[in-house]
């Protein structure tokens, strides 16, 4: 009996090493292109997230009647871009240009009077804690730009949820002042 459960296991073992040679992706291009799909989509997350941010300064401008920006961060230059490394340099680019909008605005608010104290103190200390760095675009790599990412959300969300706070409630079936689908 126990020279069979043996000769069963060693079977099943050699079929799962058979099985995982067979699934497995042996060329590199295949691996190379799995990584590729894969940043693709991390790229894309990101660039979503930038236009979120984008549209989030576009909302608190409307409430605050800030004056917008000369040239929206959405209308960036450039082609579409044809390989992973120009994707990453035009996310880097967008992402300090949507900072920057974002400082410009906060500039704006904390010498307004007519900007509830609140947020014209937020603002205000905004301005004072946002690292320079973060003004300029980053190194194209994935991981600076995720970094990155994830630093100006802090705050613009914050930014954001302090102007939202002021907006009007909605009227009947009109959507509220914040909304981000």
């Amino acid at each position: 009996m126990r020279k069979s459960a043996i000769i069963l296991l060693a079977m099943c073992l050699g079929g799962c090493a058979a099985f995982e040679d067979w699934v497995s992706i042996e060329d590199e291009g295949g691996k190379a292109a799995a990584l590729a799909g894969a940043e693709s989509a991390s790229l894309m997350d990101l660039s979503i997230s930038t236009g979120r941010y984008s549209v989030m300064l576009g909302q608190a401008r409307e409430i605050l009647r800030l004056p917008e920006p000369r040239q929206p961060a959405g209308d960036g230059s450039g082609a579409e871009a044809d390989n992973l490394a120009q994707e990453r340099a035009a996310l880097a680019a967008q992402q300090a240009q949507v900072t920057n909008e974002f400082l410009a605005d906060a500039a704006k608010a904390c010498q307004r009077r007519r900007v509830p104290k609140g947020v014209r103190s937020l603002a205000c200390e905004q301005q004072r804690k946002m690292p320079s760095e973060l003004r300029k675009p980053t190194t194209p790599e994935l991981a600076a730009l995720t970094i990155r990412n994830d630093r100006v959300g802090e705050f613009i969300i914050e930014w954001w949820d302090a102007v939202c706070a002021l907006a009007p409630k909605p009227r009947g079936d009109d959507p509220p002042a914040c909304s981000i689908e």
